[in-house]
């Protein structure tokens, strides 16, 4: 599975990218020391400088997950040992809850079970393979707040799309199944986006899924047109790469 970066550069986000693309990017400073970096999985932007010097530990452990074979848990049995793509589309089958489970091959016979809710590498790729609607990176705050509530936290939102969106620093005081009021703004989506939806998990990492139920209209449209937008100009900077 072919890991993609994407940076936020000058105010825009690009990509998706190779690890070599990048790399290239920086040398010929097409891509600034001030940018940031970030990949699926990931709950926040990291600054360049920060990947340059961590990327291969970053490359080595998202690969991990993909070379190990992993098996599943619910409430009707486990699997045997299956290889990374192939626990996807088992869990493509399943109704996503807090009953499954997912433990790792280990060479001394160890099994050390997980909550598909803590891994936010397996549960973004099995997000990624069952929405409706796409979600792209983004760079914005969103204010969280409790339903009927004044209880509410200011969140770093880093993917979104018209179903929902990835956020990291909401508290232990949101657990999945809370029902939430988001207002978000960026200079990103031409008006706020206010919505009202439920937390659909929250990993061991801070990274919480928000999945919209009811949002304003304009909001919604908003939100297409930017993620349209987006999608469009990563597939304009796909042909211009492979025209040259």
């Amino acid at each position: 599975m072919q890991i993609e970066w994407f940076v936020f550069h000058k105010n825009s986000i690009l990509g998706p990218f190779s690890t070599e693309d990048v790399k290239a990017q920086i040398s010929s400073q097409k891509i600034a020391q001030d940018a940031f970096i970030w990949w699926k999985g990931e709950k926040d932007w990291v600054a360049i400088d920060v990947w340059l010097k961590d990327y291969p530990a970053i490359i080595k452990k998202l690969e991990a997950h993909f070379k190990v074979r992993w098996k599943i848990r619910d409430e009707h049995g486990e699997t045997p040992f299956m290889s990374f793509e192939d626990s996807i589309q088992h869990l493509k089958l399943l109704e996503l809850r807090n009953t499954i489970f997912i433990c790792k091959e280990d060479k001394d016979g160890v099994e050390q079970w997980e909550s598909i809710f803590s891994n936010t590498i397996f549960l973004n790729a099995l997000e990624m393979t069952r929405r409706k609607h796409p979600r792209v990176p983004i760079v914005a705050t969103a204010k969280v707040s409790k339903k009927d509530s004044k209880f509410s936290y200011l969140v770093k939102v880093n993917i979104i799309g018209q179903g929902g969106m990835g956020v990291s620093g909401l508290g232990r005081n949101f657990p999945a199944g809370t029902t939430v009021e988001v207002r978000l703004e960026s200079p990103n989506i031409s008006v706020p986006v206010v919505a009202e939806g439920r937390i659909l998990y929250m990993t061991k990492d801070g990274l919480s899924g928000i999945e919209f139920g009811l949002i304003n209209s304009e909001s919604e449209a908003a939100l297409i047109e930017y993620v349209n937008q987006f999608i469009n100009t990563r597939k304009t900077t796909s042909s211009e790469r492979e025209a040259a």
